[in-house]
């Protein structure tokens, strides 16, 4: 099935994800819209019994209410509107499909059965979907392969995403294999000329914290012999990671002075991560008006169990 979703599936870039969005959320809206549930009373005692998963008193409760049902029809498609226009992404689309489930569960004591089950399925699939997240950098190039870790093919449909924008997917893990992988997988988006974006620490780092610098982008910038750009931001104030709170601001993407071809690894590793760690650390104290702290080192926890290695300085 994978496979023939990933043929079947046409390639699709960061502006084609955008309209996704656009297409997908208006269009759902207007399904829900089309689909409005009946506002005449529906006593309880008419009530279909025969989905027994949905078959709560809250719910019996609701569906009698016709215009509770209005109201949750209404903010149900609020949100989706909301989300179509790309303001909360995260938090409306979240809304709108809890609002499709309740809904979903009340059309079923008036019918019993009903397609919108599988369609819930789907639409909850692409909730752990960061509608937002990466497009600051991705949508600034035409065709960017940008490295995953692998831990994002756990969810429902995502991979075929992957594989449609042409990522590269890694073993979060690392190893042998995982850096095989990643080398033959950037040399293939290096052939056909495509960027390459990489998050050097592996690892989505608070505000104020860092981790350890990984090599990987290093055997890139030795095999390729290409410019690396740094990059640095300070999104994570605004947009902090795995939360569907966001903070009103503007966030910043820097990209900065290219490191040219030619130096060592130690050279190479330590002028990247002054270069960014520097930066990001301005752009923080600009958004808070503070001064400009380094951030600190940590250390996560599943390395801290795997290596014993000790971790590269701060810069200074």
């Amino acid at each position: 099935m994978r496979r023939w979703l990933e043929r079947a599936v046409p390639s699709i870039s960061a502006s084609e994800l955008g309209f996704f969005r656009v297409w997908f959320g208006l269009g759902l809206a207007y399904v829900l819209y089309d689909a409005r549930l009946p506002h005449a009373p529906f006593p309880e005692t008419i009530h279909s019994h025969r989905a027994w998963l949905v078959d709560w008193p809250w719910v019996h409760m609701l569906a009698a209410r016709p215009d509770l049902v209005a109201a949750l029809e209404v903010a149900t498609i609020a949100a989706l509107v909301i989300f179509a226009a790309g303001l909360a992404t995260r938090v409306a689309y979240a809304t709108a499909v809890a609002g499709l489930f309740v809904w979903t569960m009340v059309l079923l004591t008036h019918s019993g059965a009903h397609q919108w089950a599988v369609a819930l399925v789907a639409a909850a699939a692409l909730l752990p979907v960061r509608w937002g997240d990466g497009f600051s950098v991705y949508n600034q190039f035409d065709d960017l392969a940008f490295v995953i870790g692998a831990h994002m093919e756990r969810y429902p449909l995502i991979p075929v995403v992957l594989n449609k924008l042409g990522a590269i997917v890694v073993d979060n893990c690392g190893g042998a294999q995982a850096r095989r992988d990643l080398k033959d997988d950037a040399a293939r988006a290096h052939e056909a000329g495509r960027p390459i974006l990489i998050y050097p620490e592996g690892h989505l780092a608070p505000v104020g914290k860092r981790f350890r610098y990984r090599s990987g982008v290093w055997h890139m910038y030795r095999d390729f012999n290409l410019p690396v750009v740094p990059t640095a931001t300070n999104l994570g104030l605004f947009w902090p990671e795995d939360r569907f709170a966001k903070h009103p601001g503007t966030a910043v993407l820097e990209f900065l002075e290219p490191i040219q071809p030619g130096l060592t690894r130690s050279e190479f590793m330590e002028r990247l991560e002054t270069a960014i760690e520097t930066k990001v650390a301005e752009l923080v104290a600009e958004a808070r008006g503070g001064p400009v702290v380094l951030a600190e080192l940590d250390v996560p926890e599943s390395e801290r169990s795997s290596s014993s290695a000790p971790a590269s300085p701060a810069p200074t």
